[in-house]
This record gives structure tokens, C-alpha cells and sequence, in this order.
């Protein structure tokens, strides 16, 4: 593969063999990972040793009757190198690593064997240039390159310089990044065809249907329909995943050609291992243009110990990653060619995936992943707006429970048995704190209190014995604990269902603990194949490794759960957590220490308090999410004071958000330009909104400028919010700069209208809930 004084990618390349008989590295696995144990798709035995992909296999299935655990940091760099480090990129783009010299220049030293079509030149000539060389407009370049986040820059579209024949030239769209490896530039075909307007003004109208409704379900639907039509993929889906990270089918919109669906079907969780689910959080969007095409190897000098071959060369956030070998098969066995993959991450978690999978090869632009992932973006917060009020719900019940409890405890009287019998003999009850509890019981002193249907008293003081019992080699104190399944702690527990099949212990003073009891939830699940069977592995013809092979059957398996109680949230074990602390309060007032009940108000105070501070911890969230945003966006007081200044408006004036939230805005504009200014929040005020006013906004570094420099001219938009009292709470203005880094207007006011449709989803919390004050703070491997 090596071209004049260079060589190419030593890694096997694909070309001449089928998917399904590639073979993956020793040692690496993909596609399996044990639940809740492993963390990045890696087994190691108890001694330690690295495993091979065989035995990682059987560790996963059970026959050797080894336990995975925790991978050493040389397993997770391991696996991680055959993530970001596969030594070839998907053919339909190109790429260029350069080295940054102190004196500004950008020289390749690392480029895709296929860069010869669209240069004209072949990887030997293209490695060593300067960047701006290979370009017939590096002005667009340059001025990208001055940005303090190359991600506001993307795509930088240019046309190539074609060697010796100019009209040889190709339109493309640059994506920059830097990584650890150096400054990467992925280049993908430019479609001057596409209406990239038209495409974000559908998704505008998408995000403005997602304030229709608080239902997920329905959100998702909506999602999907709209992503189906605009990309023209055959299947599109939301893929949620539960809390031991399996994955469901939640919605789905599919081609009338396809004939099977896959709603509702649960993926085992080694479909998506951690480390893939870690990298879809941070990159949020993964194209696959074509599962089973030939890659294009990447060429390094000849002699480089820093680059020794294409596999030593990082290709973390890439666009044109290849996907890993497994994955590749893992595709053709589902009967997908390609496939787009949208992160959804509500509240710093990966909630689930937009999946988008096609029969043929197909290529999505970068204009149109923009514009999918903004929708994916406006999802996730309505989806963390809904999960949000069901906490604060739940939160605000529990705490109106355990005071009421609380009080309850205290009527009784000084004796402790019957301020605990209290929780069990009064409206409400134990009963009342947790949802879908059928029965309860209270262990304090030797004595056992019941109400509800609990198991008989023989088998209750059991529960308790195991409920209190400490392992000496575990510090801290007693936790609660939970149990949806009795019968898997003893198969003696599982005659106790329908009644009783799910347990939660919360320890108390004395060596007590308070049961919840829930009955029994049988459920059908539908799984997209035996999820008993998540892998493979075969002998290789020549006797080495063996090949790791993803699951080939897809075929519908239903598994009937029974003797199972409704999993316990965090949420439960949290209120019920928090009244075990209040009976220990309670108990220890009784003991001659009645200055604890001021610590069991304190206590539930607290508890408000920290409801209040989620809230506001939304509010953040959302400010930060506007900083993602590319247009500048500030929010002001109807008095013009700043509350909201994202990074847009700090990058292209100079002004750092913590210098300037506070101060009154016409402070940062021209005299020229105050009146327009006055007059348009006047109008935002009472409710009428400006479109294109002329926005001058000084910059930081104004004197030390010329004087064609020292302003930002913008075109903005002047919207006010409103309160449920129709009282204005802020006013926002969202802005396109009169001139950009070579991108077109149309892109700019896209993407304005993309912002505006999720500014009037958020505006009014972001405002509104401040009273008009304060500031702002198994897929796509």
C-alpha cells in the first residue's frame, strides 16, 4: 500500500473477504459486557491475566464459572485503541492529520490512502504540505482556524486544489477537530443541491410539536416520523435503555417494504457495550454510510516513531471512524447496509438513541446530522423537562408523607413501640410513601408490627434476619436494600408470590429496619433474539486467535418473568431511606433527647431545599445547552440588564459571560444603535416581537483594534416572555452575524430558526421561574 516514502495502514485490510469472516484483534472484545460488572466490554479473570476474545466469551455464557471484573487501565486502552485507533476511515470522505507549528502553518503528516481523488495527488506528495495549499480558498480556512472552538466553525465548505488541473476541483465540507493526536480534518462531499434551509425549517416545526405534549411516548413518536421523512432512511427508532442497560424499541417509523417490525422488542445490553455508549455521549451523532464497503487504509511517513503505521493515529471523534469489525458483521446480520445514530442524553445521562438504519448504502450530509442532532438535542430536554416534574413529583409526595408521618410518630406518645406502631395503624401509613407497596412490616426490639398482606411470621422473621444481617468486611453504616426477585435469594421465597415477591429493608436504631412488601408483576418480554446468546466465537483455519462473531439471530424471543415485583427505583429507596432517618430522630427523642424533633424539621427542610435546588439545577442545564447553540443568544431583564450570554456572543465579541451577566447591555452598544435597541425591547415588552434589527455590539478588545474591527454588526431578533400572569419576565434576542466564516446566510438563519423553536420550548423557565432575575449558568461502534 505504500506510495514513494510512505507506507500504509499494516492493520489487514477488508478488501477480498466477506463481513462475516473478519476477525478481531486478541484480547479486544466487542459486543460483550456483563451488566453492572464490566465496564468497557473487557473480562479479566479473578488472577488478573488478559483474556482472550474465546474466554471473555465463556466468562460472559458461564462455562468456565468465572465472574468478570473491573478491567486494569491497560485492558480499557486496549479496547479503546480499537474504537479510536482502527487505522482506516469509511471511503466516502477523506482525512488529514496535521501537526500545528508555533508560526501558525498547519503541515499534514498523516492522510486516508484515497485522498489522491480529490488532490490529484498521491499520499507521499499530500503528506509534509501545508494545509492551506491544498485549497483554492484558504481565507475560509484561516478565518475558521481563529475561532476558539473549532466546532462553531463546522463545516467550512472549500474547494480542493487539484494538481495541475484547477477544474478538476472538488466542493467539500470541512470538519475540524482536535484531538490528542493533533488537529483532524475530516472532508465529505458538499450537495449544493440540498435546501438545507428547508430541512431545518421542518425540524423548527418538529420541536415546536414537542411542546404539544408531556408524554415521552408520544414525543418519541413525533421524533421518529419526522426524522423518517426528512432523511429518507428505511427504519428510524428510539431506543431507550432501562437501568441494567438493555435496550427497548420505544417508537418506530418504518418503510411499508420491510416486513417486520421491531416496536416494543428489548436488545440484550451487550448490543451497545459501556465503552460505545461511553463515545456516543460525547460525539452524539455516528454515521455508518455502508457496513460492508472496502475502507481506506491511512498512510503515515515512512520512518515516524510517533506514526509508525495508520493504526497508531487517533480517530476519536472523527466523522469517518470505521466502524469496528464486529459491528460491521453485527449490521449484515440485522440486514441493515448503513446507519445514523443520535445520542440522547437528558440530564448527563445517555437516555437512549435516535436509530436510523437503511438497506442500502446511504450518506447524510453534514448539514442535515446538524440538523437531526438539534432535534435529537430538543428531545433530550423535553425529556429531562418530563422526568424532571415526575421527580419533583414524587420528591414533593414523599416529603408531605414523611411529615405527616413525623407528626403522626409524635401523637403516639413516649413510647417507642407505639410511635413506631404509628407509621403501620394511621392514615397515612408506610404503605402510602411508596407506590405499589401491598404490605409492611417493622422489626424494633424483638417485637414484629405488620399491616397489608406480609408472609406469615416465621417466614417474616427470616426476612428480617437477612434484612440485618452485616457483613463484617463491609464499613459504614446499614444501607437499604432491595430485592425484586425473593425467590433468587432463596427458591423457597418464590411460594410466597402472587402476594409477595419484591422486598426493600431500611435499617433503624436498635437494630430494627422497617420491610415494604410489594406483590407479584408478571410481564411478557419480547426480545430481538435469545439474549442468552450475545456472541460467538470460531476457530480460525490457521490456528490462531479465534474470531469473535456478534449474535446472528434476530429473531423474536419471548421470555415470560414471573415471581418479580416492580423494580425499585432510586426514587423509592430514597423516601423510604429518608423516613428511616426520621424514626431514628424520632426514637432518639424519646430517649431524654427531645431537642432531636428541631433536627427531624431541619431534616425535612432539607428535603425541600434539595427539591428547589433541582430545579434550579434544570435551569443551568438549560443555559448550557444554549451555549451549544451556533448563533450568539442573550436573554435580558425588561430593564436590559444581561442574565443570558451564550459562548456564540463570547466568541465573536470578546466579552466573557462572568464579565458581563449584570450589566446593562446598552452599556456594550454604540449611541448610534441605542435607540433601535430601546425601542424593540420596549415593543418585546408588551408583547410585539422585531425581526431584523441592525445590532452593534462593541468588543472586548476595541482599542487595540483598527477601526473597520472594533464592532460586531448583527441581525436580530427581539422576542419577549411572558409569565402565567402575562406579565413580561425577559426578553431574548437571538442574532446572525452580517458576515460569517464562509458560511451562507441561509445556513445562518437556519439555524436561527432551529434556536428559535427551542427558545420557545425553555424561554419561559429560563426567565420566567427567575421572576425576571438572576444569571444563567449495539449502535454506532
Amino acid at each position: 500500500q505504500g506510495r514513494g516514502a510512505v507506507r500504509g495502514c499494516e492493520q489487514p485490510t477488508t478488501k477480498g473477504k466477506s463481513v462475516g469472516h473478519l476477525r478481531a484483534s486478541p484480547g479486544v472484545s466487542a459486543h460483550l459486557r456483563e451488566p453492572c460488572q464490566s465496564t468497557v466490554g473487557f473480562a479479566r479473570m479473578p488472577q488478573g491475566q488478559l483474556i482472550n476474545d474465546a474466554k471473555v466469551l465463556q466468562a460472559y455464557q458461564g462455562t468456565e464459572g468465572s465472574v468478570p471484573v473491573a478491567p486494569t487501565a491497560a485492558e480499557i486502552q486496549a479496547y479503546t485503541r480499537m474504537l479510536n485507533q482502527p487505522g482506516e476511515i469509511q471511503p466516502h470522505g477523506f482525512f488529514l492529520l496535521l501537526h500545528e507549528n508555533e508560526d501558525g502553518s498547519r503541515i499534514v503528516k498523516a492522510c486516508s490512502e484515497n485522498v489522491t481523488q480529490i488532490f490529484g495527488r498521491p499520499p507521499s506528495e499530500v503528506i509534509g504540505m501545508s494545509l492551506l495549499e491544498l485549497f483554492t480558498d484558504p481565507a475560509r480556512l484561516t478565518a475558521a482556524f481563529k475561532m476558539r472552538d473549532l466546532k462553531f466553525a463546522n463545516p467550512v465548505t472549500v474547494k480542493t486544489a487539484f494538481k495541475d488541473d484547477s477544474t478538476k476541483g472538488s466542493t467539500v465540507n470541512v470538519i475540524l477537530q482536535r484531538n490528542a493526536g493533533g488537529l483532524i480534518v475530516d472532508m465529505e462531499g458538499f450537495d449544493a443541491s440540498e435546501n438545507s434551509f428547508a430541512v431545518h425549517q421542518r425540524v423548527r416545526v418538529a420541536i415546536d410539536r414537542l411542546n404539544s405534549t408531556d408524554k415521552v411516548a408520544e414525543m418519541c413518536n413525533q421524533v421518529v416520523e419526522e426524522l423518517s421523512s426528512a432523511t429518507g432512511y428505511d427504519r428510524v427508532m428510539v431506543y431507550k435503555f432501562h437501568e441494567d442497560m438493555h435496550g427497548e424499541v420505544m417508537a418506530e417509523s418504518k418503510d411499508d417494504s420491510l416486513p417486520t417490525s421491531w416496536m416494543g422488542l428489548h436488545f440484550p445490553a451487550t448490543d451497545v457495550p459501556q465503552r460505545t455508549r461511553d463515545q456516543l455521549k460525547t460525539e452524539l451523532v455516528r454515521i455508518i454510510v455502508d457496513a460492508q464497503v472496502v475502507h481506506s487504509p491511512i498512510v503515515t511517513p515512512e520512518g515516524d516513531a510517533d506514526l509508525p503505521n495508520g493504526i497508531a493515529v487517533n480517530l476519536g471523534g472523527s466523522t469517518l471512524r470505521r466502524p469496528h469489525v464486529c459491528h460491521a458483521e453485527y449490521l449484515v446480520n440485522m440486514g441493515v447496509r448503513s446507519s445514523l445514530v443520535l445520542a440522547i442524553v437528558a440530564k448527563d445521562t445517555l437516555w437512549g438513541l435516535i436509530v436510523c438504519h437503511h438497506t442500502d448504502p446511504r450518506f447524510t450530509s453534514f448539514q442535515m446530522r446538524m440538523a437531526c442532532e438539534f432535534l435529537a438535542q430538543a428531545l433530550a430536554m423535553r425529556i429531562a423537562s418530563v422526568l424532571d416534574a415526575e421527580a419533583h413529583t414524587r420528591r414533593d409526595h414523599s416529603i408531605q408523607i414523611n411529615a405527616k408521618l413525623c407528626d403522626i410518630m409524635y401523637q403516639q406518645g413516649q413510647n417507642p413501640g407505639l410511635r413506631l406502631a404509628g407509621l403501620l395503624a394511621h392514615s397515612p401509613s408506610m404503605l402510602d410513601l411508596v407506590p405499589h407497596v401491598n404490605g409492611a412490616a417493622i422489626h424494633l426490639a424483638g417485637r414484629i408490627t405488620t399491616e397489608g398482606k406480609v408472609p406469615d411470621m416465621d417466614t417474616l422473621q427470616k426476612l428480617f434476619d437477612r434484612a440485618l444481617y452485616r457483613d463484617p468486611q463491609l464499613e459504614g453504616p446499614p444501607q437499604v436494600q432491595a430485592w425484586d426477585c425473593l425467590e433468587k435469594e432463596d427458591p423457597a421465597l418464590g411460594a410466597l408470590s402472587p402476594d409477595t415477591a419484591g422486598m426493600m429493608s431500611v435499617p433503624i436504631v436498635s437494630e430494627g429496619a422497617l420491610l415494604f412488601f410489594r406483590p407479584e408483576l408478571s410481564s411478557t418480554i419480547r426480545w430481538s433474539g435469545d439474549p442468552k446468546h450475545a456472541a460467538r466465537a470460531s476457530d480460525s483455519e490457521d490456528g490462531g486467535a479465534r474470531t469473535l462473531h456478534p449474535r446472528s439471530s434476530f429473531a423474536t424471543y419471548t421470555d415470560s418473568v414471573k415471581r418479580h415485583s416492580a423494580l425499585w427505583v432510586k426514587a423509592d429507596m430514597a423516601a423510604a431511606q429518608e423516613l428511616g432517618a426520621l424514626v431514628d430522630d424520632v426514637l432518639s427523642a424519646v430517649d431524654g433527647h427531645e431537642g432531636m424533633r428541631p433536627n427531624v424539621l431541619v431534616r425535612l427542610n432539607n428535603e425541600r431545599m434539595r427539591t428547589q435546588h433541582d430545579k434550579e439545577e434544570q435551569l443551568l442545564e438549560l443555559a448550557t445547552f444554549i451555549d451549544t447553540v451556533k448563533a450568539p443568544v442573550l436573554g435580558l431583564e425588561p430593564d436590559g440588564t444581561i442574565v443570558q450570554w451564550n459562548a456564540m456572543f463570547a466568541e465573536i465579541t470578546g466579552h466573557r459571560k462572568n464579565d458581563i451577566v449584570g450589566k446593562k447591555f446598552d452599556h456594550f452598544v454604540p449611541e448610534s444603535n441605542r435607540k433601535e435597541l430601546h425601542e424593540a425591547i420596549h415593543k418585546a415588552t408588551m408583547g410585539e416581537e422585531t425581526n431584523g434589527l441592525r445590532l452593534v455590539v462593541v468588543r472586548a478588545d476595541a482599542a487595540h483594534l483598527p477601526a473597520s474591527q472594533r464592532r460586531v454588526e448583527l441581525l436580530a431578533r427581539v422576542t419577549g416572555r411572558f409569565g402565567p400572569d402575562k406579565r413580561c419576565t425577559g426578553v431574548i434576542i437571538v442574532s446572525q452575524t452580517m458576515g460569517g466564516l464562509g458560511t451562507s446566510n441561509a445556513k445562518q438563519t437556519a439555524v436561527e430558526e432551529q434556536l428559535d423553536a427551542v427558545l420557545h420550548l425553555t424561554a419561559d423557565n429560563m426567565l420566567g421561574d427567575q421572576g425576571g432575575g438572576g444569571g444563567g449558568g449495539g449502535e454506532g461502534h
